[in-house]
């Protein structure tokens, strides 16, 4: 048979439309390849990319899985992309980035139809999808067209936990929340969870350099009746607290504090009495002093005027300011003070003092001894 451009070029036309028509809806439909696609329209969804921690994530892979060629767009620098989808049906979507889980999540606008959703990255691959009322989109003065909306704002991350007290709300919809700080030296922090309803469990890690939790370093449950502290001396570098509820919904606070940095330095003693009146309560339960002394002797604390029970507990310094060695411990009450009289190798010390009951003032001193009892 004798070759035929013509045909040739023809023949080649008519596969190249088969192709392109298995593959686009709205074609398949025009030719009743697949009645279920007939009819459906599609609609814009804004998707905003964020770490666990509610940091922007750029440069996001996203695969909308529908009939046809996945879609694939990628987030810009705020974590902002627009994809279409189908008005109908579950739709699949996956999200990739290098350094992370592959992330999988279903769109249904039938049951939610907010065209915005905050996706936060998860180290299990299943993400915290939000929905949020979609944003306007602002005019442009110099065009008429709508210029490509911003991103909405993150939800409100505290990223420097140590310095105040966060109050939040776990729910079926909302099961956890997650907190960052970093250290800069190493330091002895408290983490404090109380005013829950329901029992919640606070979970420290340490950051995976993602903003995801890499290893975790310990939990604690907290109860309406049992508020939790985790107090831990930490190496610096970045960490994750994660809040989670464990049944029903409930409210909680959050109380951190870097007991390094509020420490009270008495410096070095001398013949003068250092005192230090003050009080302990639900955002002070502790209060650390430091003191150094010169030569060999004995050091005399004394705690009093307090109207509930509170410890008082001396320690070595383990060389970077932070509790070492316990050497030894006293209770003040408010019919009894507490007392401590020791002999002492010169050097540096940490005292620590610690409500045991409800709030209460207190008047704290120490001083050199020449004869400790």
């Amino acid at each position: 048979m004798k070759y035929n451009p013509i045909l040739f070029i023809l023949g080649t036309l008519i596969i190249a439309a088969i192709v392109v028509g298995a593959n686009v809806p709205e074609i398949r439909c025009k030719i009743s390849w697949d009645s279920k696609v007939c009819g459906v329209t599609q609609k814009e969804v804004e998707l905003i990319t964020q770490t666990s921690i509610g940091e922007s994530l750029a440069g996001v892979k996203i695969q909308v899985i529908a009939q046809g060629t996945p879609e694939v767009q990628y987030t810009d620098n705020n974590g902002y992309a627009k994809v279409r989808i189908s008005s109908k049906g579950d739709v699949r979507v996956n999200l990739s980035k290098s350094g992370y889980p592959s992330q999988n999540f279903n769109i249904n606008l039938e049951n939610d139809p907010s065209i915005v959703r905050i996706i936060r990255f998860d180290a299990s691959g299943q993400p915290e999808v939000k929905s949020v009322p979609s944003f306007p989109q602002p005019t442009s003065s110099v065009s008429p067209n709508p210029s490509t909306p911003k991103p909405p704002p993150a939800p409100t991350i505290n990223n420097d936990l140590l310095t105040k007290s966060v109050k939040g709300n776990l729910s079926s919809q909302n099961e956890k929340e997650r907190y960052y700080f970093t250290l800069g030296n190493p330091s002895n922090i408290s983490l404090y969870l109380d005013e829950v309803e329901n029992e919640a469990l606070i979970t420290l890690y340490t950051d995976n350099g993602n903003g995801l939790p890499g290893n975790e370093i310990t939990e604690a449950t907290a109860t309406l009746y049992k508020p939790v502290e985790i107090e831990k001396i930490l190496g610096s570098g970045k960490y994750i607290v994660e809040i989670k509820r464990r049944i029903e919904d409930t409210k909680y606070r959050i109380t951190g504090s870097n007991y390094t940095k509020k420490i009270n330095d008495f410096g070095s003693l001398g013949n003068d009495k250092k005192t230090d009146p003050s009080a302990l309560n639900k955002d002070k339960r502790k209060q650390y002093y430091r003191f150094t002394i010169g030569n060999p002797g004995g050091v005399s604390l004394y705690l009093d005027q307090v109207q509930n029970e509170t410890q008082i507990t001396l320690y070595t310094d383990n060389g970077n300011g932070l509790p070492g060695n316990e050497i030894t411990e006293a209770t003040a009450t408010r019919s009894q003070p507490g007392k401590i009289e020791k002999n002492l190798a010169s050097g540096n010390y940490i005292v620590l003092l610690s409500k045991r009951g409800g709030d209460t003032p207190y008047s704290f001193s120490i001083k050199l001894s020449s004869q400790p009892q």
